[in-house]
């Protein structure tokens, strides 16, 4: 008799297999790894932000790489296939993932890295029992219990098991495995931070706040009014698109649309939604993304379920976050959103949480405030019970963690004349 027993940590039990000699493979040849000029267990390694990918990808990011450490940040490049053999035996696996993640943390040289950005796709199905086929460059991803649905997130590499969901660094992810449509986003970085792609100094404290319709009185649009007016209160110009007061879903659509031509700092949206759209199918979808020519760049901030789920095992499944961050034309520069369903309350807690922190940053004159700082924070902000724990295990964000918010947007920055607050209401 055999039976599986739980692993330390609470990790998962072993799987055993009974078979004779004769089943088990020999291997035909051998072939040495790349290597690299130092070990990633060797603690004279440093980092402020870390990049985990392939070579290819961690190559096209070069130039990301240099911009970081032209203001003073360490910045390591570690090949996934090098963690896999340093801290997982050579297995491709999420936990070699995360054991080097919490190795370097308590072994590399001080202080502890701040950021985590990961260059590549990621799926659940690493051994490709669905049969889309997993590149080399995917790396996996494990799925938690959630109160409505098993997800995966990134979040959970960057936390600690003695953290409680808590992450413990700021964490990114551009899930493209080519490399043309990786240096692609990494312009549209490097453009928005040397002022190109920013928000100018008329709208630069701009926030966009839409709302869907309700179905069973969630309330999206008393609870984006608040939203809306508590950021006035912290000296933000607001404005408003509702569904539910514009006559059509075209009409929606179209203010969604002038929105992110309006050069807003942020576009924020409560309401439902899926992994390639808000709200119906006339409303917003990865289609309608994909056509945006908006050369100002607003980050956005998806308040729904499934907007950011992005690890699907079918490559050719692209959610909306994906076609924003890819548009080079056009799109958002940043996308925050869930990988799951969760409770409208939590993700209404975590939005004001995250408001609150951009008010407090932004109300003092000009410094570097990196957007994967406020998500941190923000996620420490809101309390664990059961709902907020989905919220902050799944929230993600596609795009770079270590994006400085524009100088437009601190105040003091432009002449103020007021604070209007547009509405379509």
């Amino acid at each position: 008799n055999f039976a599986s027993v739980a692993g330390p940590n609470g990790r998962n039990g072993f799987s055993m297999f009974v078979a004779s000699s004769a089943a088990f493979l020999k291997p035909s040849s051998l072939l040495l790894a790349h290597g690299s000029a130092i070990a990633l267990r060797d603690s004279a390694n440093g980092a402020d932000l870390i990049m985990i990918g392939s070579r290819e990808l961690l190559t096209a990011a070069s130039e990301l790489a240099d911009a970081r450490r032209r203001e003073n940040l360490r910045v390591a490049s570690a090949p996934i296939d090098e963690i896999y053999a340093e801290f997982g035996n050579g297995i491709r696996s999420s936990e070699a993932i995360r054991d080097f993640l919490n190795f370097v943390r308590s072994n590399w040289t001080p202080p502890a890295p701040m950021y985590v950005l990961f260059l590549g796709d990621a799926t659940y199905d690493t051994r490709d029992h669905l049969g889309y086929g997993v590149a080399a460059e995917t790396m996996p991803i494990p799925l938690e219990k959630g109160l409505y649905l098993d997800f995966g997130s990134d979040n959970w590499f960057v936390t600690p098991i003695e953290r409680a969901d808590l992450p413990v660094m700021a964490v990114g992810r551009i899930p493209t495995n080519n490399p043309v449509v990786l240096m692609e986003y990494i312009r549209k970085v490097l453009d928005y931070e040397s002022g190109r792609r920013a928000p100018e100094d008329s709208v630069g404290r701009k926030l966009v706040f839409v709302s869907d319709k309700d179905t069973r009185e969630e309330g999206f649009d008393a609870k984006s009014d608040a939203l809306a007016a508590s950021n006035t209160q912290s000296q933000f110009i607001t404005s408003r698109v509702s569904r539910y007061a514009l006559a059509s879903d075209l009409a929606t659509r179209y203010a969604i649309e002038s929105s992110f031509g309006d050069g807003a700092l942020m576009v924020s949206y409560l309401g439902h939604g899926s992994s390639d759209r808000w709200a119906g199918s006339e409303v917003f979808m990865s289609g309608v993304a994909d056509g945006l020519t908006n050369d100002k760049l607003p980050i956005v901030v998806s308040f729904t379920c499934l907007g950011n789920y992005f690890y699907d095992a079918d490559p050719k499944a692209i959610s909306l976050a994906e076609s924003l961050i890819y548009n080079s034309q056009g799109g958002a520069i940043a996308v925050w959103g869930s990988t799951t369903i969760t409770m409208v309350s939590a993700q209404v807690a975590l939005a004001q949480a995250f408001y609150n922190r951009l008010g407090v940053k932004t109300a003092q004159g000009y410094d570097v405030v990196r957007l994967g700082d406020l998500i941190l924070q923000a996620k420490h902000t809101v309390g664990l019970h059961a709902a907020s724990r989905d919220v902050i295990r799944s929230y993600t964000l596609l795009g770079d963690p270590t994006i400085k918010l524009p100088q437009s947007s601190f105040m003091g920055s432009q002449q103020r004349v007021g604070i209007p607050v547009a509405s379509d209401q």
